[in-house]
């Protein structure tokens, strides 16, 4: 990475962005891991970053944000990718037309890997589907002063019995299969 202007002078206060930071930190990971796919251990540089690097208790699944939306499952805000290759693109070189024309055009481009964030399974939570429930209006009976009565007199019944259950189930059982 090139730190001058476009002077060729180095700025004051040069500052990498965030994008060039996974960039480096993804050529030294690849570096690390590169004598693992040579030796067969893993079919990709990405596959070994994943497995050597990334893989921790916590992180065992790495998926795309997309590929995530797909289970069902949200990127919990503020939580930061995972750097992995992404797929080559190519781009031209920046050559001047005339040597442009000399060369074939295959010696022209080369190829280019962008940067894929993927995200671990400790960085994901459901989504939580939003259901709107109606207010369903509550129409009470006209009840007279009897049916009142009444059904007070039941409920004191009732909480009396729920009371007498729930001593119940309280105290302790004694065996009986103790003989001195």
């Amino acid at each position: 990475m090139e730190t001058t202007d476009k002077d060729g002078q180095e700025p004051e206060h040069f500052e990498m962005k965030p994008r060039d930071i996974a960039y480096q930190l993804l050529i030294e990971h690849s570096k690390q891991v590169k004598p693992l796919v040579k030796n067969g251990m893993y079919e990709t540089i990405n596959q070994a970053i994943v497995e050597e690097i990334y893989k921790d208790y916590d992180n065992q699944e790495f998926k795309t944000y997309k590929q995530w939306q797909r289970e069902s499952q949200q990127v919990k805000k503020g939580e930061m990718g995972f750097p992995l290759w992404g797929a080559p693109k190519n781009v031209e070189k920046d050559l001047e037309k005339e040597e442009i024309q000399k060369l074939d055009k295959s010696e022209n481009e080369k190829p280019y890997y962008p940067i894929a964030y993927t995200f671990s399974n400790a960085q994901v939570e459901p989504k939580i589907k939003e259901v709107e429930v109606p207010e369903v209006p509550i129409e009470m009976p006209d009840l007279d002063y009897h049916d009142q009565e009444f059904l007070n007199e039941e409920l004191d019944t009732t909480l009396t019995d729920f009371d007498y259950i729930r001593e119940q189930a309280s105290e302790p059982e004694i065996s009986n299969d103790l003989e001195r």
